[in-house]
C-alpha cells in the first residue's frame, strides 16, 4: 500500500508536466527561462533568504504532517484495542 501512493503522485506530476508543456506557448516558456537565468545569476543575500525561507516552510510542513500522522495512528490504535 505504501508503494502505490507515491507512484500515483509521480504519474500525475509527469502527465501534468507534459500537458502544461504542450499548452504553454513558446513565448511564455522563453520568458520563464529568462527569469530563471536572471534569478540564478544573482548572487548574494536574496537567494540565501529565499532558500532559508523555503527550507523553513518545508520543515514546518513536515513537522505538522508528522504530528498529524502520530495523532492519527494513536487514534486508530485506541479504536482497534476496544
Amino acid at each position: 500500500m505504501l508503494f502505490f501512493g507515491p507512484t500515483d503522485d509521480l504519474i500525475v506530476v509527469r502527465f501534468s508536466y507534459i500537458l502544461l508543456k504542450k499548452r504553454v506557448g513558446p513565448v511564455v516558456l522563453e520568458d520563464c527561462r529568462g527569469r530563471v537565468e536572471i534569478f540564478l545569476s544573482q548572487k548574494g543575500e536574496n537567494r540565501m533568504k529565499i532558500a532559508i525561507a523555503l527550507s523553513a516552510i518545508g520543515i514546518l510542513l513536515l513537522t505538522f504532517l508528522a504530528v498529524y500522522l502520530i495523532k492519527d495512528i494513536r487514534r486508530h490504535s485506541i479504536h482497534m484495542i476496544k
